[in-house]
């Protein structure tokens, strides 16, 4: 229907007087945005839930239980292993000091930057007892990561404003691996707040000690309209800046475009015509969109969801179910495409495959072998090498269950191959698969 400047969607499964299943979990009673207070008025999206995450297990587990008693069993193996490994109970310790209420917005940097602002909030009971709970979460984690040996993990705090910042540092194993974030978190009254960086959770937080705040989001005129529409049984909100999502889409992902790709040149390439030079210009663009938000209920009478936005949401789901459904088709047809292909003789297909497969595993070696000699400019001695400087975790074997051999051509300081003894296990047969490395 039509309501105010734009349109409202709504989709509701209704069932009063529900006694089993999924409405009886009581997800989203009804509240308020609470969270605004911390959202900055430049922010291009933010959502806020009156989840309950304390309530949130016993519910899950009756109502799997309900439906598949080995599935609550694995759920509960699940839980427990996690525990274990993290040195920390979920459910019985985790999961019971949060209080009621999840959010998060992401905006630019107020100062300007091109490091997008991310935070996520969540509402706490005790303070003390979660930052206690928590930091021993995160040590437990940290572990974790160090055992799997994909990163190197270590957590730390530091005191700003007499408020502790707890991160955790992230490493890549390799030189080549770059992780682009500290994830961390502070307890400011009884919230927790977490950021991808530590200078964006000293920015929140020296904004909420300030006196004198920035205006937020909750005094921009179009948010303002659109909380006007939120139902009074709402338990969550969304909002999302379209404006602004097209401004950096015109302004940055477009430019990177045009820098990337030139389809005007490349005709006969491209199916179809596309200028990026013919479409206007950002402010012509702009002022054509309106934000949009959507509201959502989940109770005992049911789960509704509304959505207030500019052009009619339901055709855009329609649009993408539909799209969605003939990709499902076409992967159904080609499916079985292959159960077709797959009726011939096992011995020929198989012999192929197996070759296939030990050409792409000699060049993943090939390329690791390439990294070794970046690093250590030298090749390997053999493959196992690899393993002992840390390059790879392990070595593959060949589809016949044996090893594959490094061959270091003489003479040539670059010059390499990967070989498979294929199937006769023979090095220097004609049934050899190698893979040249320069």
């Amino acid at each position: 229907a039509f309501k105010g400047d734009g349109f409202m969607d709504s989709l509701i499964l209704h069932t009063p007087g529900a006694d089993h299943g999924l409405t009886t979990l009581d997800l989203m009673p009804a509240a308020t945005p609470t969270m605004l207070d911390a959202v900055p008025g430049n922010a291009f999206l933010f959502a806020e839930a009156s989840y309950n995450f304390s309530t949130l297990m016993p519910g899950i587990r009756e109502l799997v239980t309900s439906v598949d008693e080995d599935v609550a069993k694995e759920l509960d193996e699940m839980l427990e292993e996690a525990s274990e490994m993290i040195g920390v109970d979920i459910e019985r310790e985790l999961m019971p000091v949060f209080a009621q209420g999840l959010g998060y917005y992401a905006s630019m940097p107020q100062g300007g930057g091109m490091y997008p602002e991310f935070a996520l909030m969540c509402n706490v009971q005790d303070p003390a007892t979660f930052e206690s709970t928590f930091s021993k979460f995160m040590n437990g984690l940290a572990g974790v990561i160090n055992e799997e040996g994909e990163a190197v993990a270590a957590t730390r705090t530091m005191d700003y404003k007499g408020t502790r910042i707890h991160m955790l540092d992230l490493m890549g194993t390799r030189r080549s691996e770059v992780i682009p974030f500290t994830p961390s978190w502070a307890v400011v009254g009884n919230r927790m707040i977490a950021t991808a960086v530590p200078y964006t959770l000293k920015d929140l937080i020296s904004r909420q000690a300030s006196g004198q705040r920035a205006p937020g989001l909750n005094t921009q005129e179009d948010f303002q309209a659109l909380m006007a529409h939120r139902p009074a049984n709402a338990g969550s909100v969304s909002y999302l800046d379209l404006q602004a999502i097209m401004s950096l889409a015109y302004d940055t992902l477009v430019p990177m475009a045009q820098t990337a790709a030139k389809p005007n040149l490349m005709r006969g390439a491209v199916p179809f015509e596309l200028d990026w030079a013919k479409l206007p210009p950002a402010s012509q663009v702009r002022k054509h969109f309106r934000s949009m938000a959507s509201f959502g209920s989940w109770n005992r009478d049911g789960i509704e969801v509304s959505i207030h936005a500019p052009i009619p949401m339901v055709l855009v789901m329609g649009i993408a179910i539909g799209a969605g459904a003939v990709f499902f088709m076409s992967s159904m047809d080609e499916m079985r495409g292959s159960a077709r292909a797959m009726e011939m003789p096992r011995e020929v297909d198989m012999g192929r495959l197996n070759r296939e497969l030990a050409e792409i595993q000699g060049e993943e070696l090939a390329r690791y072998v390439r990294l070794f000699q970046l690093e250590k400019e030298r090749l390997p001695t053999s493959l196992d090498e690899l393993v002992k400087e840390h390059v790879l975790r392990s070595l593959p074997k060949d589809p016949w269950d044996r090893a594959y051999s490094l061959k270091v051509k003489e003479g040539e300081k670059r010059a390499f191959a990967i070989v498979s003894a294929g199937a006769d296990g023979q090095v220097g047969t004609p049934d050899d698969i190698t893979v040249e490395g320069n």
